[in-house]
């Protein structure tokens, strides 16, 4: 009989290199949390290049991943714990995204982009693909051409230097990037889409029945961090949630 795979834990889609030991103190509450109620919790933080691995390991007590993914190819593979509540102003647990340009652009909508270039932080993601495509769709806007920049703060740094004039952004990565790039200080919000639910957080099926135990876990964890902590990461609290919450999510492919 084989041995299980030893369990490990990822918080990977706000994990900028300046808030790494905030998320390393967040991980470690909760990795204390589930050690007290006999779960034998992972001291540390996987960081893999490739998010796959961590999301498809069958060893993950806790991860992140966006939400399209999970509608689009994860549904059977991982299950959904729940969504961290952010200062965004909107819903529990819920996220949405900016729709930004050059701060010296002196358009009034996202109607007055049409014919120009545009940036996505990758094929597939809700806040930065499926978003902007979407609000596109919506004010009748079609782009000259959409580049792939690798990342939410690789996207601001597009508009700024002007290789593209709009691009959508996630809420809370924008957040971030205010604190932490200098080049969000050259764009200027547009719109801001409707709120949907936050990333999700997940554990792979072979823990899923550690459910109760990992969202108490994680809500106690958040609740005694540190208001230091908290404020650097946005960080308000938890919502535990199904799955089915993610239905809301374009399935298709985005345009």
């Amino acid at each position: 009989m084989s041995e299980p795979m030893p369990l490990v834990a990822g918080l990977p889609m706000y994990d900028w290199p300046e808030v790494a030991a905030a998320t390393d103190e967040l991980w470690m509450a909760i990795s204390q949390n589930l050690s007290c109620q006999g779960v034998n919790a992972p001291a540390s933080l996987w960081r893999p290049e490739n998010l796959e691995e961590l999301w498809g390991y069958s060893g993950l007590l806790v991860g992140q991943m966006c939400g399209l993914p999970f509608v689009k190819n994860y549904q059977s593979q991982v299950s959904v714990l729940g969504s961290f509540d952010f200062s965004l102003g909107g819903p529990p647990g819920s996220c949405h995204s900016v729709l930004v340009c050059h701060r010296d652009n002196s358009a009034k909508s996202l109607a007055d982009f049409s014919g120009q270039r545009a940036a996505i932080n990758e094929v597939g993601s809700q806040s930065g693909h499926a978003a902007l495509i979407q609000a596109a769709q919506g004010c009748s806007v079609r782009f000259s051409q959409i580049s792939e920049s690798g990342s939410h703060r690789d996207s601001i740094k597009m508009v700024a230097t002007g290789q593209v004039a709009a691009a959508a952004i996630d809420a809370v990565s924008w957040c971030l990037a205010l604190d932490h790039e200098p080049a969000a200080q050259d764009l200027q919000v547009l719109q801001r889409t409707a709120p949907t639910p936050g990333v999700p957080l997940i554990t792979a099926p072979q823990q899923a029945h550690l459910r109760p135990q990992i969202n108490q876990a994680i809500t106690e964890a958040v609740r005694g961090l540190d208001l230091e902590v908290k404020t650097a990461l946005y960080l308000t609290g938890f919502l535990a949630r199904p799955a089915s919450d993610y239905e809301v999510f374009w399935s298709g492919e985005p345009g």
